[in-house]
């Protein structure tokens, strides 16, 4: 299980290596939106818009995780200081 607050850190670090990636703008925008998505849903979490036991809030928490680690991975030389935030 993924914890909400650590995600909301990641995801926001991750929006900023995106941000300041060598990548071309129509990718940025992509990975950017997809970014926001999930941090809208991440919100709702936080708020108790969605309950606790919902299957879906669990499967989601997974896909940001994995998309969190996506991004360092590929956009990153050294995946563990990008998801330190260092």
């Amino acid at each position: 299980m993924n914890d909400t607050s650590t995600l909301i850190d990641q995801l926001e670090a991750c929006i900023e290596l995106v941000k300041s990636a060598s990548i071309s703008d129509e990718t940025r925008s992509a990975i950017i939106a997809q970014g926001a998505t999930f941090a809208l849903f991440l919100s709702d979490v936080e708020m108790q818009r969605i309950t606790p036991e919902s299957s879906l809030k669990e499967s989601m928490l997974e896909l940001i995780g994995f998309y969190c680690e996506q991004v360092r991975e590929i956009l990153t030389t050294d995946p563990v200081e990008a998801c330190h935030g260092n």
